[in-house]
């Protein structure tokens, strides 16, 4: 009945709500305004193969309780205090020596361990790090081989590049360097033909990267899309990663 349905979508929202807090993702319930699936038995309101049903239908009627609690959803998202916005300003008005450290992490490419990340930092009295983390390639959760997105093209199979091995040496150089500042990038100019969203999980086909990739002649510039990704692919180096 209508009132189960809608204890169901109040109980689904606070078990996504939790798993928010769990995973500090920024995001919450989707909630199925439109409707959603009935299920391969379904007859009520099922409309041909696909057997879903209208939130606004009478039989349902989960549209108010799906606005109550998106409304509520927009109570509660958190802005950033002043106070805080104003404490980070301060902090890099303070900055007096950036350090380019590509990667902070134990990354066995240069043969740096995270002690020797932190002694450099230190040794140059480093209040601000800049390109601290360098996302060139899909960078997988857990180290490879053990996520199981290592098996798509593109992946940083490197050690120190996964984002949890990322997080563990924040963690570490803010034990010795508590006011230190660190950042990472991203290159805007750069897209694998496979990507991944690391928020969502999301796999991007070439088809959707190919959509998202810098287009020159967008902005005037007397360069098409796929001569500029010709260009981009000799001077970068991404070899068959590109379309």
């Amino acid at each position: 009945n209508k009132t189960e349905q809608a204890k169901f979508l109040e109980m689904a929202d606070s078990f996504f709500s939790r798993k928010r807090e769990e995973f500090k993702l920024p995001i919450t319930f989707v909630y199925p305004l439109h409707g959603g699936w009935m299920g391969t038995n379904a007859e009520v309101l099922s409309f041909r193969k696909f057997k879903v049903y209208d939130s606004l239908a009478p039989e349902f009627e989960t549209y108010e309780t799906i606005r109550k609690l998106a409304q509520k959803k927009v109570e509660e998202i958190p802005t950033i205090p002043e106070e805080v916005k104003q404490k980070a300003k301060e902090a890099l008005s303070k900055v007096k020596v950036a350090s380019w450290y590509q990667t902070v992490t134990d990354y066995k490419a240069f043969n740096r361990t995270l002690d020797n990340v932190i002694t450099h930092l230190k040794e140059m009295e480093t209040d601000f790090v800049f390109r601290a983390f360098w996302r060139w390639n899909i960078a997988p959760d857990t180290s490879c081989p053990s996520d199981p997105i290592c098996s798509l093209p593109g992946v940083s199979k490197l050690p120190g590049l996964s984002y949890q091995e990322l997080k563990d040496s924040i963690r570490e150089i803010k034990s010795k360097l508590p006011n230190i500042i660190i950042c990472g990038g991203v290159p805007f100019e750069r897209i694998n033909a496979i990507e991944r969203n690391p928020i969502t999980d999301e796999i991007l086909d070439r088809e959707k990267t190919w959509a998202m990739a810098l287009n020159p002649s967008k902005w005037g510039i007397n360069c098409q899309k796929r001569n500029f990704r010709k260009i981009e692919q000799r001077f970068l180096d991404i070899g068959i990663l590109s379309w």
